[in-house]
């Protein structure tokens, strides 16, 4: 079972409705990993209308896309997302992020999720301009990277420990352990990304 992005990135101003049932404004809810076939046709979600077109991300952005509404505080990437979201997730990682979040305790929809990679079943590949995009169409205030991988894909001449920056248009970077850290009981790593994400506040 992947990341259930869908209760995540719905804005909390609509997860009422959702979770009261009326799911016909909203994408399929599975338990399974997301798929582009489980994602409802362009335009069927509410706030669509106003993200801005998206016809050039190839998958898996094209049809995550489609299950967020902008806009949002923080984006959440890593370096394996791309494939934590498709049909082979690892679980040790997704239950990691699941259970950072439940502990976090924000509103659901304060954060979105977008990889910075591609997963073509084999390897990742990171794309700058894609990850890019999304930030910017999202309006996200704050980027959190998880681990030192994903961290060198976006910014290669950057010093990769853990912490805080700002970028020169006032984006803020966390650069939080990744997975591959915490896993299997780091605790030590755990912590450092624990006490790192606290003081962040979501808003919308």
């Amino acid at each position: 079972m992947g990341l259930d992005l869908y209760e995540i990135n719905i804005p909390r101003q609509y997860l009422p409705l959702y979770q009261a049932g009326i799911v016909y404004l909203f994408p399929q809810r599975t338990s399974e990993p997301l798929e582009e076939k489980d994602v409802a046709p362009s335009g069927c979600g509410l706030g669509n209308q106003n993200k801005g077109p998206a016809e050039n991300y190839p998958p898996p952005w094209s049809f995550l896309w489609k299950n967020l509404w902008p806009p949002y505080t923080m984006v959440w990437t890593y370096w394996q997302l791309a494939q934590d979201i498709g049909p082979a997730p690892n679980r040790e990682r997704t239950q990691l992020i699941k259970t950072i979040l439940a502990k976090l305790c924000w509103p659901k929809g304060s954060v979105a999720f977008w990889p910075i990679s591609s997963f073509d079943g084999h390897r990742h590949i990171p794309d700058q301009d894609m990850f890019w995009s999304g930030v910017q169409k999202l309006h996200a205030q704050i980027v959190v990277v998880f681990g030192r991988t994903a961290f060198h894909a976006l910014f290669p001449d950057n010093d990769p420990c853990f912490g805080f920056t700002t970028t020169p248009d006032k984006l803020q970077i966390v650069h939080v352990p990744g997975p591959d850290d915490m896993l299997p009981d780091n605790r030590e790593m755990k912590n450092l990304a624990w006490n790192m994400l606290c003081p962040l506040v979501p808003g919308r």
